[in-house]
């Protein structure tokens, strides 16, 4: 699966808590979370993988193709090819490698319509992820295996690899992961990016829109995580009110 090609062409993407283990060289680790335990910070990284829908599910599909992030935070996200809905919330991975979260979805446009269940397996040999998703009165909706990508996790993250600018000199990264977002009228931002762990392509970051609705997102505050798929930095956002992701174009 191209990974760069999916995000694009999704609407779901699966953000996964971990604990991220190792330091960051940038000095933004955010440390290791000790309620998650071993197994979570083993299963750091992205997966790529399949989705197979039950009939339960009313989507109009059988199967999927699915990404995934392992990232610090404990949020967890699914992004499936055509659905069109990405779905956040929290998991915790037991020693045994099982997992239980609960999580809500958001439709094309962002805004939340529903919540449910996600429960599964870690296989730490094989770094796999594999589960089942259930709406709240625990009725199956779907089956789902992921697996680690190793190109694209192992590239490890770092300031120095994302500072620039984006979208046409729109959004600036500085060298510390302090962001700005200007596009000269009604779309302004400040926020700032964290390395949860070095050795792995993900960064987590967090920005506040203020400048009269001119964003593709609605003015306030969003948290999110971001990778650099060749040379464009692939990011989602999210608050309590909707979840969106885009891509960011280069321009430095």
């Amino acid at each position: 699966m191209n990974l760069k090609r999916s995000l694009l062409l999704t609407s779901t993407v699966l953000f996964i808590a971990s604990c991220g283990g190792g330091g960051s060289d940038d000095g933004n680790n955010e440390g290791n979370n000790s309620s998650s335990g071993s197994s979570t910070q083993e299963a750091a990284g992205i997966y790529t993988g399949t989705i197979n829908y039950t009939a339960n599910s009313d989507v109009g599909q059988t199967s999927d193709s699915l990404v995934g992030f392992v990232a610090p935070s404990g949020t967890v996200a699914f992004l499936s090819e055509n659905l069109g809905s990405i779905t956040i919330g929290d998991i915790t991975i037991a020693d045994d490698g099982s997992f239980t979260g609960s999580g809500t979805e958001y439709d094309t446009s962002g805004a939340s319509y529903g919540s449910g269940t996600v429960s599964g397996d870690y296989g730490s040999a094989n770094q796999t992820l594999s589960g089942s998703s259930f709406d709240n009165s625990g009725t199956k909706l779907s089956d789902y295996n992921l697996n680690y990508d190793t190109q694209t996790s192992d590239v490890g993250a770092s300031f120095n690899q994302i500072v620039g600018s984006y979208d046409s000199g729109e959004i600036n990264i500085d060298s510390s992961g302090n962001i700005n977002v200007d596009d000269g009228g009604t779309c302004q931002g400040t926020g700032s990016i964290t390395i949860p762990d070095s050795g792995l392509n993900l960064y987590r970051f967090t920005v506040t829109l203020n400048g009269g609705g001119g964003c593709d997102a609605p003015d306030g505050s969003y948290d999110g995580y971001m990778s650099l798929v060749d040379g464009s930095l692939i990011y989602l956002l999210y608050n309590d009110n909707l979840a969106a992701y885009f891509e960011l174009q280069s321009t430095r």
